[in-house]
Protein backbone atom coordinates (compact mmCIF):
# COMPACT_ATOMS: atom_id res chain seq x y z
CA UNK A 1 0.00 0.00 0.00
CA UNK A 2 1.39 2.86 -1.23
CA UNK A 3 2.38 5.88 1.70
CA UNK A 4 0.18 9.30 2.37
CA UNK A 5 1.78 12.50 3.30
CA UNK A 6 0.70 12.49 6.63
CA UNK A 7 1.87 8.85 7.13
CA UNK A 8 5.39 9.98 6.46
CA UNK A 9 5.08 12.86 8.26
CA UNK A 10 3.83 11.04 11.71
CA UNK A 11 6.60 7.99 10.84
CA UNK A 12 9.11 11.04 10.90
CA UNK A 13 8.01 12.75 13.84
CA UNK A 14 7.20 9.29 16.29
CA UNK A 15 9.53 6.75 14.33
CA UNK A 16 12.97 8.62 16.36
CA UNK A 17 11.36 8.61 19.38
CA UNK A 18 9.00 5.73 19.73
CA UNK A 19 10.20 2.76 17.36
CA UNK A 20 8.37 0.31 15.37
CA UNK A 21 6.15 -1.07 17.81
CA UNK A 22 4.15 2.45 18.21
CA UNK A 23 4.22 3.27 14.92
CA UNK A 24 3.01 -0.21 13.59
CA UNK A 25 -0.24 0.19 16.09
CA UNK A 26 -0.92 3.80 15.22
CA UNK A 27 -0.60 3.65 11.41
CA UNK A 28 -2.40 0.23 11.34
CA UNK A 29 0.60 -1.10 9.31
CA UNK A 30 2.90 -4.04 9.32
CA UNK A 31 6.44 -3.84 11.32
CA UNK A 32 8.08 -5.27 8.24
CA UNK A 33 6.52 -2.24 6.60
CA UNK A 34 7.46 0.74 8.93
CA UNK A 35 11.02 -1.02 8.81
CA UNK A 36 11.70 -0.79 5.47
CA UNK A 37 9.76 2.79 4.95
CA UNK A 38 12.19 4.09 7.78
CA UNK A 39 14.97 2.64 6.78
CA UNK A 40 14.09 4.31 3.04
CA UNK A 41 13.78 7.70 4.81
CA UNK A 42 17.14 7.13 6.10
CA UNK A 43 15.43 7.31 9.68
CA UNK A 44 16.78 5.46 13.25
CA UNK A 45 15.36 4.64 16.51
CA UNK A 46 17.01 6.36 19.38
CA UNK A 47 18.08 4.10 21.79
CA UNK A 48 18.18 5.85 24.86
CA UNK A 49 14.90 4.17 26.34
CA UNK A 50 14.53 4.40 29.91
CA UNK A 51 14.52 1.34 32.07
CA UNK A 52 11.96 -0.69 33.71
CA UNK A 53 12.84 0.93 36.88
CA UNK A 54 13.15 4.28 35.69
CA UNK A 55 9.51 3.96 34.07
CA UNK A 56 8.32 2.96 37.10
CA UNK A 57 9.76 5.65 39.29
CA UNK A 58 8.06 8.35 36.40
CA UNK A 59 4.76 6.43 37.14
CA UNK A 60 4.87 6.62 41.02
CA UNK A 61 4.80 10.34 40.74
CA UNK A 62 1.37 10.91 39.42
CA UNK A 63 -2.08 9.64 41.51
CA UNK A 64 -4.25 10.18 38.42
CA UNK A 65 -4.20 8.61 35.32
CA UNK A 66 -5.24 10.94 32.79
CA UNK A 67 -2.59 13.18 33.95
CA UNK A 68 0.28 10.98 33.56
CA UNK A 69 -1.03 9.83 30.03
CA UNK A 70 -1.36 13.73 29.47
CA UNK A 71 2.17 14.61 30.50
CA UNK A 72 4.05 11.33 30.09
CA UNK A 73 2.94 9.86 27.06
CA UNK A 74 6.29 8.80 25.85
CA UNK A 75 6.54 6.79 29.18
CA UNK A 76 2.72 5.12 28.16
CA UNK A 77 3.57 4.43 25.30
CA UNK A 78 6.97 2.25 26.52
CA UNK A 79 5.01 0.96 29.17
CA UNK A 80 2.51 -0.07 26.85
CA UNK A 81 4.58 -1.47 24.58
CA UNK A 82 6.39 -3.52 27.29
CA UNK A 83 2.89 -5.06 28.66
CA UNK A 84 4.08 -3.47 32.20
CA UNK A 85 1.05 -0.94 31.77
CA UNK A 86 -1.45 -2.53 34.29
CA UNK A 87 1.81 -3.18 36.86
CA UNK A 88 2.75 0.49 36.54
CA UNK A 89 -0.43 2.29 36.86
CA UNK A 90 -2.95 0.03 39.17
CA UNK A 91 -2.32 3.07 41.94
CA UNK A 92 -3.15 5.42 39.67
CA UNK A 93 -7.43 6.73 39.70
CA UNK A 94 -9.08 6.11 36.39
CA UNK A 95 -11.84 8.44 35.35
CA UNK A 96 -14.72 6.91 32.71
CA UNK A 97 -13.67 9.73 30.31
CA UNK A 98 -11.59 10.16 26.97
CA UNK A 99 -8.19 7.62 27.61
CA UNK A 100 -9.66 5.09 30.30
CA UNK A 101 -8.47 1.89 29.78
CA UNK A 102 -11.50 -1.14 29.68
CA UNK A 103 -10.52 -4.05 31.37
CA UNK A 104 -12.87 -7.13 30.47
CA UNK A 105 -15.24 -6.84 33.52
CA UNK A 106 -15.40 -2.94 32.88
CA UNK A 107 -16.69 -3.96 29.29
CA UNK A 108 -19.43 -6.90 30.68
CA UNK A 109 -20.80 -4.70 33.18
CA UNK A 110 -21.51 -1.60 30.35
CA UNK A 111 -22.75 -3.78 27.79
CA UNK A 112 -25.06 -4.99 30.12
CA UNK A 113 -26.83 -1.45 29.82
CA UNK A 114 -27.69 -2.40 25.85
CA UNK A 115 -30.07 -4.12 24.30
CA UNK A 116 -28.49 -4.04 20.96
CA UNK A 117 -25.16 -4.15 19.59
CA UNK A 118 -26.08 -0.28 17.73
CA UNK A 119 -27.37 0.62 21.23
CA UNK A 120 -24.34 -0.04 22.80
CA UNK A 121 -22.17 1.81 19.70
CA UNK A 122 -23.92 4.54 19.85
CA UNK A 123 -23.65 4.88 23.55
CA UNK A 124 -20.25 3.40 24.50
CA UNK A 125 -17.78 3.58 21.99
CA UNK A 126 -14.33 3.21 23.62
CA UNK A 127 -16.09 -0.15 25.52
CA UNK A 128 -17.13 -1.57 22.01
CA UNK A 129 -13.87 -0.86 20.70
CA UNK A 130 -12.18 -2.31 23.41
CA UNK A 131 -14.20 -5.28 24.07
CA UNK A 132 -13.24 -5.50 19.81
CA UNK A 133 -9.71 -5.37 19.94
CA UNK A 134 -8.98 -7.70 23.33
CA UNK A 135 -11.58 -10.02 21.70
CA UNK A 136 -14.30 -10.03 24.41
CA UNK A 137 -16.91 -9.21 22.05
CA UNK A 138 -18.85 -12.31 22.23
CA UNK A 139 -18.80 -12.40 25.75
CA UNK A 140 -20.15 -9.22 26.79
CA UNK A 141 -23.07 -9.02 23.23
CA UNK A 142 -24.34 -12.41 24.26
CA UNK A 143 -27.25 -10.95 25.84
CA UNK A 144 -27.76 -9.14 23.20
CA UNK A 145 -30.75 -9.00 20.81
CA UNK A 146 -29.50 -9.85 17.53
CA UNK A 147 -29.85 -7.26 14.58
CA UNK A 148 -29.42 -8.15 10.62
CA UNK A 149 -28.47 -5.67 8.30
CA UNK A 150 -28.56 -4.36 4.66
CA UNK A 151 -27.67 -7.24 3.82
CA UNK A 152 -29.17 -9.82 5.99
CA UNK A 153 -32.90 -10.11 6.62
CA UNK A 154 -35.13 -12.07 8.80
CA UNK A 155 -39.07 -12.83 7.47
CA UNK A 156 -41.82 -12.14 10.31
CA UNK A 157 -45.71 -11.75 9.74
CA UNK A 158 -48.65 -10.71 11.60
CA UNK A 159 -51.65 -12.78 12.09
CA UNK A 160 -55.12 -12.01 12.95
CA UNK A 161 -57.44 -14.30 14.34
CA UNK A 162 -59.88 -13.47 11.44
CA UNK A 163 -57.57 -15.12 8.96
CA UNK A 164 -55.81 -12.07 7.46
CA UNK A 165 -52.30 -12.05 7.52
CA UNK A 166 -49.21 -9.44 6.52
CA UNK A 167 -45.57 -11.19 5.80
CA UNK A 168 -42.48 -8.79 5.57
CA UNK A 169 -38.58 -8.85 5.77
CA UNK A 170 -36.63 -6.46 7.89
CA UNK A 171 -32.86 -6.28 9.70
CA UNK A 172 -34.62 -5.37 13.12
CA UNK A 173 -38.12 -7.32 13.80
CA UNK A 174 -38.41 -5.35 16.83
CA UNK A 175 -38.30 -2.38 15.33
CA UNK A 176 -40.37 -3.23 12.26
CA UNK A 177 -43.17 -4.63 15.26
CA UNK A 178 -43.30 -1.36 16.75
CA UNK A 179 -43.68 0.46 13.36
CA UNK A 180 -46.58 -1.92 12.37
CA UNK A 181 -48.52 -1.32 15.42
CA UNK A 182 -48.22 2.63 15.68
CA UNK A 183 -48.04 3.70 11.96
CA UNK A 184 -51.05 4.97 10.62
CA UNK A 185 -49.43 4.15 6.90
CA UNK A 186 -49.29 0.51 8.03
CA UNK A 187 -52.26 -1.95 6.76
CA UNK A 188 -51.38 -4.19 10.27
CA UNK A 189 -52.10 -0.88 12.05
CA UNK A 190 -55.25 -0.47 9.57
CA UNK A 191 -56.63 -3.34 9.74
CA UNK A 192 -56.13 -3.77 13.83
CA UNK A 193 -57.89 -0.04 14.00
CA UNK A 194 -61.04 -1.62 11.82
CA UNK A 195 -61.20 -4.95 13.75
CA UNK A 196 -60.17 -4.49 17.08
CA UNK A 197 -57.90 -7.38 17.00
CA UNK A 198 -54.68 -8.02 18.37
CA UNK A 199 -51.87 -10.09 15.86
CA UNK A 200 -49.63 -12.44 16.72
CA UNK A 201 -46.27 -11.58 15.54
CA UNK A 202 -44.03 -14.38 14.82
CA UNK A 203 -40.11 -14.44 13.34
CA UNK A 204 -40.24 -17.03 10.95
CA UNK A 205 -36.68 -17.34 9.67
CA UNK A 206 -33.07 -16.62 10.85
CA UNK A 207 -31.05 -13.53 9.39
CA UNK A 208 -30.95 -14.59 5.48
CA UNK A 209 -28.95 -13.18 2.57
CA UNK A 210 -30.97 -10.04 1.12
CA UNK A 211 -31.55 -11.69 -2.45
CA UNK A 212 -32.89 -15.02 -0.86
CA UNK A 213 -35.10 -13.42 1.55
CA UNK A 214 -36.91 -11.59 -0.87
CA UNK A 215 -37.54 -14.71 -2.52
CA UNK A 216 -38.40 -16.26 0.52
CA UNK A 217 -40.60 -13.93 1.83
CA UNK A 218 -42.76 -14.33 -1.06
CA UNK A 219 -42.72 -18.15 -1.13
CA UNK A 220 -44.09 -17.71 2.83
CA UNK A 221 -46.87 -15.67 1.68
CA UNK A 222 -47.94 -18.09 -0.67
CA UNK A 223 -47.84 -20.76 1.36
CA UNK A 224 -50.16 -18.65 4.02
CA UNK A 225 -52.28 -17.93 1.17
CA UNK A 226 -52.64 -22.22 0.22
CA UNK A 227 -53.91 -22.89 3.65
CA UNK A 228 -56.66 -20.57 3.08
CA UNK A 229 -55.04 -16.54 4.81
CA UNK A 230 -56.22 -13.51 2.99
CA UNK A 231 -53.09 -11.10 2.30
CA UNK A 232 -53.13 -7.69 4.09
CA UNK A 233 -49.98 -6.96 1.80
CA UNK A 234 -50.79 -4.31 -0.46
CA UNK A 235 -47.14 -4.14 -2.16
CA UNK A 236 -45.37 -6.98 -3.81
CA UNK A 237 -43.27 -9.10 -2.21
CA UNK A 238 -39.73 -9.18 -2.36
CA UNK A 239 -39.11 -5.59 -1.94
CA UNK A 240 -35.84 -4.43 0.24
CA UNK A 241 -37.11 -1.06 1.53
CA UNK A 242 -34.82 1.89 1.24
CA UNK A 243 -32.57 3.40 -1.73
CA UNK A 244 -29.44 2.63 0.11
CA UNK A 245 -26.18 3.20 -0.99
CA UNK A 246 -23.60 0.43 -1.35
CA UNK A 247 -20.72 1.97 0.02
CA UNK A 248 -17.62 1.28 -3.06
CA UNK A 249 -14.18 2.57 -2.49
CA UNK A 250 -15.42 5.26 -5.13
CA UNK A 251 -18.38 6.37 -2.75
CA UNK A 252 -16.63 6.09 0.43
CA UNK A 253 -13.81 8.54 -0.93
CA UNK A 254 -16.40 10.86 -2.42
CA UNK A 255 -18.21 10.71 1.23
CA UNK A 256 -14.71 11.10 3.17
CA UNK A 257 -14.31 14.58 1.37
CA UNK A 258 -16.93 15.95 3.21
CA UNK A 259 -14.35 15.75 6.21
CA UNK A 260 -11.85 17.23 8.07
CA UNK A 261 -10.66 14.15 10.30
CA UNK A 262 -11.48 10.35 10.81
CA UNK A 263 -13.40 11.18 13.84
CA UNK A 264 -15.77 13.57 12.24
CA UNK A 265 -16.00 10.91 9.22
CA UNK A 266 -16.42 7.84 11.88
CA UNK A 267 -19.52 10.00 13.98
CA UNK A 268 -20.98 11.63 10.71
CA UNK A 269 -21.38 8.36 8.62
CA UNK A 270 -20.18 5.27 10.62
CA UNK A 271 -22.02 3.46 7.59
CA UNK A 272 -19.34 4.52 4.89
CA UNK A 273 -16.18 4.82 7.72
CA UNK A 274 -17.14 1.20 8.81
CA UNK A 275 -16.69 -0.27 5.00
CA UNK A 276 -13.78 1.73 4.17
CA UNK A 277 -11.96 0.27 7.22
CA UNK A 278 -13.10 -3.50 6.71
CA UNK A 279 -11.61 -3.23 3.26
CA UNK A 280 -8.90 -1.37 3.93
CA UNK A 281 -9.27 2.00 1.85
CA UNK A 282 -9.14 4.17 5.02
CA UNK A 283 -5.45 5.18 3.97
CA UNK A 284 -7.22 6.09 0.41
CA UNK A 285 -10.19 7.85 1.90
CA UNK A 286 -8.79 9.81 4.62
CA UNK A 287 -5.36 11.65 2.70
CA UNK A 288 -6.63 15.23 2.68
CA UNK A 289 -7.14 14.95 6.64
CA UNK A 290 -5.35 16.36 9.65
CA UNK A 291 -2.55 13.75 11.26
CA UNK A 292 -3.95 12.24 14.13
CA UNK A 293 -2.39 14.34 16.95
CA UNK A 294 -0.18 12.12 19.23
Amino acid sequence: MNWIDNEILFLKNNYPKYGIKFCSNKLNRTEDSIMNKARKLKLKHLKNTPTKDKCFFICKKYKNYSEFYKNEFHIYNIIFINGWLDEMTNHMIRLKKRGIIWTKEDCIKESLKYKTIKEWVKNSRSSYRAAHKNKWFKECSLHMIKLGSRQLRAIYSFEFKDNRVYVGLTYSPEIRKKYHLNDKKSPVYKHLLKTKLIPKFKILTNYLKRDIASIEEGNILNKYVDCGWMSLNKIKTGGLGGNHLIWNKINCIDEAKKYKSRKEFSLKNNSAYGSARRNGWLNDCCGHMKPIKT
